[in-house]
């Protein structure tokens, strides 16, 4: 006998969104609506997007509103934001090893 057909409710959907806003996983959704993870993604697509997007919506907008402003750590908040959006020119370097793959020091060799 066959499972019958999820039905999707706005209850649901609005769970789905409000959980994956909070950064809750499918696979951590799923049993809340009691649904397997495929039928999660398939039923409900939409609501994991938009929970995601509203939810970096709201802490960048947090983060932009301290990186603009004259509060404690408002610098940081500057430097972060610039560093995740501010393009490569404000990127980290990449790290480069001070060790070899067998663990001594790197020694380099000058041609002459």
């Amino acid at each position: 006998m066959a499972r019958p057909q999820h039905q999707v409710t706005d209850f649901n959907r609005r769970i789905v969104q409000y959980l994956a806003g909070r950064g809750f996983k499918v696979v951590d959704i799923a049993p809340v609506v009691r649904v397997s993870e495929n039928t999660l993604r398939k039923h409900y697509d939409h609501e994991l997007s938009i929970g995601r997007t509203n939810a970096n919506f709201a802490v960048a907008k947090k983060l932009y509103e301290l990186a603009t402003s004259d509060l404690p750590g408002s610098a940081r908040a500057a430097i972060f934001w610039l560093r995740c959006r501010g393009g490569p020119a404000w990127a980290l370097p990449a790290r480069v090893p001070n060790r070899s793959r067998e663990g001594g020091p790197i020694v380099l060799k000058v041609a002459k």
